[in-house]
């Protein structure tokens, strides 16, 4: 493992003056904890690489600005390859290190599936310094012998593991096969491989133990973990009340602009259109959507005209959009390292992130699983209440009320009109105060900001779950709070049965005819409170025999006889059937043992 380097800007890394001018141009200022490693063992020559870092943390600069030094940009062979897993990580890749290379003059190409093979092989033959690809395009560029691979120098897998999960474990192989000539081995050294991704799993293990040799290996992940920029919030909602939920945290974050995830694209697009139709700005991404739908919702929003996103994980992967605030988990996924990507999109780059799950009953010890993995604190959160909201709607037309400009043009042609309806006596407002007006004004336009009776949104309340209670660390049992013995001794108290094999008949359940105890109990009947006096009564009074209990003391009584005679005289039962008190019964019969 390579110590930490110390290098806290990037004037010390030694870069080019036209990397600099475009790194200016970017906005680059401090290098990030990947890139403080990264860069001084790359930009030195270093053959073979691992990069472990999260999503989101400048993985691209750090291998996209020694690619860019690296490349001699006065001959058209391409002499560097970076994979990506999906198409929009591609573009996003390409389009950053066209930045980096504006200024040197580097040709950055993609190729990538659902789109013209005619733009992309014109690009080729154009020339590529780099070109930036999706593997299953790339693959079959090669098969068609579109472009060739043996010229390049530096081959970059971007999101690694991510490509592995994707199924692209054999196009990963023909690819990196196609980089090395056939005939000679001396060049496969000249080849560099660069590894980055987020996890180090066992596939992942696999290709470099394969295709890396000796690498040199950085990491800058806090195993398991997710970021500190990142307030975690769950609510324990039932799957009816999610959408009205989602809607609420909605309303109440005017500043919202992140992705809501779900588990299929049935939920994704049934969640879209109802925010769609409550007039929150939101689209979907999801399989079924083509390319140009894609890239026409990733554009508008990086545009802000849509702040909301509903999307599969699968729609998702690759995404990288800055400054998100907010990610929502519709419902909880099955993983720790799924939760962890899901999240990691917010909070980057210093910035404030806010993570919200939601938990039906059956997650719940899923979710501490994931805290238990990641080693994160997920605090309880309160679902807005209908009068929370009604009340922001409220002060949001307030507030656009008093900052309006006296002198806009709409008000002053509004003003006009409401004096000649006034004078005309087509409208009597004298006798209403300012407060009526606007109260009267609300009321009309926005009826339905008001509900004559909230739902319980949250079916725990304010309550922690049991599931989710610290555990003791003595005896490995969760620890209870006051509100929560409450709740088991009351749940205790109207129980219905006693469960205990030295309780009367009434505590296990059977009937009495006295119409009390615990049968009244279940049934919700006004039973008699029990008192210190109840045992001595009971065990004065004589016991009350159930016609239950005697039909089944009546159709025992027989057996009861038979077996006896039997014990008696040494017998075992007979094959035949036998009838007593109308009921038929079989017997087993008697088994026979060889000599």
């Amino acid at each position: 493992m390579t110590p930490l380097t110390t290098v806290d800007n990037f004037e010390n890394f030694g870069l080019s003056a036209p990397v600099m001018a475009a790194m200016a141009d970017m906005g680059f200022t401090t290098p990030t904890p990947i890139q403080r490693q990264a860069l001084p063992i790359l930009l030195a020559g270093a053959n073979d690489f691992i990069g472990l870092a999260s999503t989101g943390t400048g993985k691209t600069a750090a291998f996209g600005i020694p690619l860019i030094e690296n490349i001699d940009s006065t001959t058209k062979d391409t002499q560097a390859l970076v994979l990506s897993p999906t198409r929009e990580l591609a573009l996003q890749v390409a389009e950053q290190l066209t930045l980096l290379g504006k200024k040197k003059g580097v040709r950055v190409v993609t190729i990538y599936g659902g789109a013209s093979y005619r733009t992309q092989i014109d690009g080729i033959k154009r020339g590529a310094h780099i070109v930036v690809a999706t593997p299953g395009r790339l693959v079959d560029f090669l098969e068609q012998k579109m472009i060739k691979l043996q010229s390049v120098k530096t081959v970059v897998l971007d999101e690694a593991d991510e490509m592995l999960s994707m199924g692209f474990k054999e196009a990963l192989e023909t690819i990196l096969s196609a980089t090395q000539p056939e005939d000679s081995d001396s060049v496969r050294a000249a080849c560099r491989t660069w590894l980055f991704s987020a996890t180090m799993s066992t596939e992942v293990r696999r290709l470099t133990s394969t295709y890396l040799e000796n690498p040199e290996t950085v990491s800058v992940n806090k195993v398991g973990g997710t970021a500190d920029t990142i307030d975690q919030v769950y609510y324990t909602v039932k799957n009816s009340y999610k959408t009205e939920v989602i809607a609420r945290l909605l309303q109440t974050a005017p500043e919202f602009y992140g992705i809501i995830f779900c588990q299929t694209k049935m939920e994704v697009a049934e969640l879209a259109d109802i925010l769609t139709q409550r007039g929150f700005p939101a689209d979907s991404l999801h399989g079924d959507k083509s390319q140009q739908e894609r890239e026409a919702t990733l554009k508008k929003f990086k545009q802000r005209h849509v702040k909301v996103i509903v999307a599969t994980d699968v729609a998702a992967r690759g995404l990288d959009i800055k400054d998100l605030t907010h990610v929502i988990n519709h419902s909880l996924p099955w993983d720790s390292e799924s939760y962890v990507h899901r999240i990691g999109r917010t909070g980057r780059n210093g910035q404030k992130g806010t993570a919200i799950t939601l938990v039906n009953p059956e997650q719940l010890t899923l979710l501490r699983r994931v805290m238990q993995n990641t080693k994160a604190v997920l605090t309880k959160g309160v679902v807005p209440s209908a009068d929370e909201v009604a009340g922001l709607k409220i002060k949001d037309v307030m507030d656009k009320v008093s900052t309006m400009d006296p002198e806009s043009v709409p008000l002053q042609l509004a003003m006009d009109l409401i004096q000649d309806l006034i004078q005309a006596e087509d409208i009597d407002m004298k006798a209403l105060s300012k407060e009526e007006l606007l109260a009267r004004f609300i009321a009309a336009y926005f009826p339905n900001v008001f509900v004559k009776k909230d739902l319980m949104l949250d079916y725990m309340g304010d309550r922690v779950p049991r599931e989710l209670l610290p555990r003791d660390p003595k005896d490995n049992r969760f620890t209870r709070s006051r509100d929560n013995d409450g709740d088991r001794d009351d749940y205790r108290a109207r129980r219905p049965f006693g469960g205990g094999r030295r309780d009367s008949g009434a505590s296990r359940g059977f009937r009495s005819n006295s119409g009390g105890g615990a049968s009244a109990s279940f049934r919700g009947g006004n039973a008699a409170p029990r008192t210190e006096s109840a045992p001595a009564e009971r065990s004065e009074r004589p016991a009350v025999r159930t016609e239950r209990a005697e039909r089944s003391e009546r159709s025992e009584r027989p057996f009861r006889a038979e077996r006896s005679e039997r014990s008696e005289r040494g017998g075992g039962f007979a094959p035949e059937r036998r009838e007593h008190s109308g009921i038929k019964r079989h017997r087993a019969p008697k088994r026979q043992y060889r000599d």
